[in-house]
């Protein structure tokens, strides 16, 4: 779950079944945090996320680790269309782009992706790529990777780019027969 791969990811926090740490807000305060280790060598940190990080209690973890700006659903437009957990990947990539254009230098940004998360819902029109319950998780895969793709494109032309160093980590799996 992503209330777990958070932690594990940002703060080397081993994930385990059916606890999690982010619902233990006074034990996440005293967890390493690749935020403070940033901040102690002058990064402004930040963590964007197109839905609600009430979510699992990620808020807390985010505040108690020390992030200097937390970015959510309710801080975009309305005006930008949501799927049924917030903004979809598509939507969100030029978002997190100027998110980044008006960062600190240097910064230590997270971005947390949304659409293959279920209930897999995307804003085009669902393929055929495999049997079973797979093709709708598969289908988002590859409208992530699109996402990703034009994130990429468009910061490319911003002056921040050629200075950082982008690092993609999956917070979850999932499982597929062939």
């Amino acid at each position: 779950a992503s209330d777990q791969g958070i932690p594990a990811i940002l703060s080397g926090y081993p994930s385990t079944p059916k606890i999690s740490i982010t619902n233990q807000s006074s034990k996440t305060k005293n967890l390493p945090s690749v935020s403070r280790d940033f901040k102690s060598l002058g990064y402004e940190t930040g963590f964007i996320f197109g839905g609600q990080l009430n979510y699992g209690n990620i808020k807390s973890y985010l505040y108690n680790t020390q992030f200097d700006v937390v970015v959510e659903r309710d801080d975009f437009p309305e005006s930008v269309p949501d799927g049924h957990l917030g903004i979809h990947d598509g939507d969100m990539a030029p978002l997190v782009i100027n998110e980044l254009s008006k960062a600190r230098q240097p910064f230590l940004y997270s971005w947390f992706t949304i659409s293959t998360h279920s209930p897999y819902d995307i804003p085009v029109p669902i393929k055929k790529i495999t049997g079973g319950r797979e093709n709708d998780y598969m289908n988002t895969i590859i409208y992530s990777d699109g996402a990703i793709r034009e994130f990429f494109s468009g910061a490319k032309k911003e002056p921040w780019y050629s200075n950082t160093l982008f690092v993609i980590i999956s917070d979850h799996s999932h499982f597929c027969q062939r």
